[in-house]
């Protein structure tokens, strides 16, 4: 309220008699804090009138005395002993707005006695929003209590004076403001409580910032404990709803950078998820540039097999190894056990510092790195052994080959000779299953080296105008007896004039492993052989009636040395299968099982016509 705000507030008889009044008025808020003083308090003070409006009427006070007697603090720190005089501030519609102080100057005090003239504090504190209380320091029996207390406690005043803290609260909250009372008597200092939790009348928590004050008499000994203390409880309240609403937050920029780096880690794994290295890094560099970094580079330790020693990933090479500028960053490439080359990065911007979280991020970056670097070691070590493999069983198999076709030759003559002799009939049986366990050890020969030439991708094809029919049956008449001696029944149903451009061995090769694998697994059946046409192919299915192929071993029938279990004891190397179904897909066309009727096995080969070929 301004002066002449205040002035209108009251008739003007009245503002002028304060204004003549010898004696200090002092006019206080609701709050306690000055609306005016008149000439006689300013001068009294040494403060203008404009200097005290607005201050609290307690900051002048340097020391309460009694209940109507106080010492003010002078502006020029000289202290003043005064009698106060409190009456309710009424304006002219006889609405309480106030305080009115009568202050005059005083040259005996009384000591002090607050049982008696409490209508001076009574009226100057129940108008505080702040609990004020005031305990005897003898035994820290409340002596006085403010509206503000009492309606806080949830309490009357008679239910109050002349109890203690235990009487309210429980022995451990009673102790510990019991403590803090005898640290601000005990040692004449103000004693803050930043948080002190009570529980109310109706149970409710609430949270005090206490201040407690001693007062000493004049015996220099503590007589009363001047508390002030102010609820902080919806301050509290909006302070933890703001820090919570802060966590809320953070934990969810956290979350969102979590997922982000774990995207971009995600990013990173799938681009270096090569096993050819060369793309591996050119996949890193397009993930790590510019998201993370504006150059980038691998350098390989040089004792690692791979083709380059250094691989540089920066689209601006040059300048990436020639500018000084900038900020670098440098990361092991850690494999499983040993370090494997180092991850070169590049910010242009020198400010754009690496962060404790970017060195961590990179690490892990290595760590990646690291391993599909070991697994593009590892796959190139197998290739390389893969290699080796191939090459050495194609040069055991032509060095194994050599000696067995001159032993073949030697065979054939030695049995020519004998049968211009006398030949009886043991020898002539042992020779003939020589030369069948010869043919056997041929044809493992060539088996292996088909494989070889497979794997290196050398198996050619001598092509030639062929009429399938015609094959099959020469094919089926030289195996005639081998079949019949297995038990086995030979069915032609053969569609005439089909003809294709194929390796006419080759595709003999896959009828004679169809008819061998008849004789293994199926003996004593009969076979049933249907050519004819589909589409623009020559459909060749060849079916036995023997006890078929599980279910569960269908799946791997055309893979390497993949064989059929069998109760009896079968040889070969399980490659012919795999070896057939090379063949048909060189000439473009496919090798596979159908389902039979009934009981067996049945294959179906398909071969394009000499229509549909090009040559």
């Amino acid at each position: 309220m301004f002066l002449s705000e205040f002035k209108n507030s009251f008739s003007s008889w009245f503002f002028q008699s304060v204004l003549e009044v010898q004696e200090g008025v002092w006019f206080l808020n609701m709050d306690g804090k000055t609306l005016y003083a008149n000439p006689a308090l300013t001068k009294l003070l040494g403060y203008s009138e404009n200097e005290m409006r607005g201050r609290a009427w307690f900051s002048f006070v340097s020391t309460f005395l009694d209940a109507d007697a106080l010492i003010l603090r002078k502006k020029d720190g000289s202290l003043l002993e005064v009698r106060a005089a409190p009456y309710d501030l009424i304006d002219e519609k006889d609405v309480v707005v106030g305080t009115r102080i009568h202050i005059r100057q005083n040259e005996k005090v009384d000591s002090l006695n607050l049982n008696s003239g409490h209508e001076f504090l009574d009226s100057l504190i129940d108008h505080l929003p702040l609990v004020v209380y005031v305990k005897s320091a003898e035994d820290h029996r409340f002596v006085r209590v403010n509206r503000f207390g009492l309606d806080l406690l949830g309490l009357k005043n008679e239910d109050v004076i002349g109890k203690s803290d235990y009487d309210f609260f429980s022995k451990e909250e009673a102790d510990r403001m019991v403590c803090k009372d005898l640290e601000a008597l005990n040692g004449n200092i103000v004693v803050d409580v930043p948080e002190e939790v009570i529980l109310t009348g109706s149970r409710e928590v609430r949270i005090l910032h206490t201040r407690k004050i001693p007062w000493y008499g004049p015996d220099k000994k503590p007589k009363y404990l001047f508390g002030i203390a102010e609820d902080i409880t919806e301050r509290k309240k909006a302070e933890e709803d703001n820090l919570a609403r802060i966590l809320l937050e953070a934990a969810e920029r956290e979350k969102a950078e979590s997922l982000s780096r774990l995207r971009f880690l995600s990013d990173i794994s799938a681009a270096v998820n090569s096993l050819d290295h060369h793309a591996a890094f050119e996949g890193l560099s397009t993930v790590l540039v510019p998201r993370f970094c504006d150059n980038c580079a691998v350098r390989i330790d040089p004792d690692e097999t791979l083709s380059d020693q250094s691989v540089v990933l920066a689209s601006k090479q040059s300048e990436f190894f020639q500018s000084n500028e900038g900020v670098g960053l440098t990361i092991a490439i850690r494999g499983r056990k040993r370090l494997r080359g180092r991850l070169f990065l590049w910010r242009q911007d020198p400010s754009a510092l690496f962060s404790t979280e970017d060195c961590i991020l990179a690490e892990e970056i290595g760590s990646r790195v690291g391993l599909a670097m070991e697994n593009a070691l590892l796959y190139e070590s197998a290739q390389k052994a893969l290699e080796a493999r191939d090459v050495f069983l194609s040069v055991a198999s032509h060095e194994l080959k050599t000696p067995i076709t001159s032993l073949k030759m030697n065979l054939q003559l030695a049995d020519r000779k004998l049968r211009e002799t006398e030949l009886d009939e043991q020898a002539g049986i042992l020779m003939k299953r020589t030369d069948q366990q010869i043919n056997r050890l041929v044809l493992l020969i060539e088996n292996l080296l088909d494989v070889s030439r497979i794997r290196l991708g050398k198996l050619e094809l001598q092509c030639e105008s062929v009429n399938f029919s015609e094959m099959i049956r020469t094919v089926a008449s030289d195996h005639r007896e081998a079949l019949s001696s297995a038990g086995c029944f030979l069915e032609l149903d053969l569609q005439e004039s089909l003809s294709g451009f194929v390796d006419r061995g080759r595709v003999e090769q896959i009828l004679i492993n169809l008819f061998s694998n008849i004789i293994k697994y199926a003996p004593g059946t009969k076979v049933n052989i249907q050519l004819s046409k589909e589409d623009d192919y020559a459909a060749l299915t060849v079916r036995d009636h023997g006890p078929g192929i599980p279910l569960e071993q269908r799946a791997r029938l055309f893979e390497r040395f993949s064989r059929v279990d069998s109760s009896r004891n079968i040889s070969g190397l399980g490659l012919g299968l795999f070896i057939s179904r090379e063949i048909a897909e060189h000439h473009g066309g496919s090798l596979f099982m159908v389902e039979p009727v009934g009981e067996g096995a049945a294959f179906r080969l398909r071969l394009p016509l000499a229509s549909s070929t090009s040559v």
